[in-house]
């Protein structure tokens, strides 16, 4: 993994991983270990779909709307399999912030990554 990709997945990680897993680990009660697991699949899933393939192929406001929807179908998939998050209003918070860092998020990425989007 080269450093572009690398600094713009800790960002992501910063934006979005790290609030959804404050969120999930003291709201949605679930353990510090499963908060974990649950933030690093989201950020992985949004960031190699996402940001790597949606972006590049559809511009940003797919891949804002892409990150919210796979934020939303990560989190349900994770309580479909016993994971006690509790509230479908956290699982919604989550999905805003999702949309929130993307529209923020994506034009700094492609900058990042050299792909000049003013043509």
């Amino acid at each position: 993994m080269n450093t572009e990709h690398t600094r713009t997945l800790v960002l992501k990680s910063l934006l979005i991983g790290i609030p959804a897993l404050v969120i999930l680990s003291t709201i949605g009660g679930l353990t510090f270990v499963e908060a974990l697991i649950s933030t690093i699949t989201l950020t992985l899933a949004a960031y190699l779909l996402g940001d790597m393939y949606i972006l590049l192929q559809y511009g940003n406001t797919t891949a804002t709307i892409a990150d919210a929807i796979l934020a939303a179908v990560t989190l349900m998939l994770f309580r479909a399999f016993g994971y006690p998050i509790t509230t479908i209003g956290m699982v919604y918070t989550i999905v805003l912030l999702a949309a929130l860092e993307g529209f923020i998020y994506h034009p700094y990425l492609l900058r990042e990554i050299g792909i000049d989007t003013r043509v």
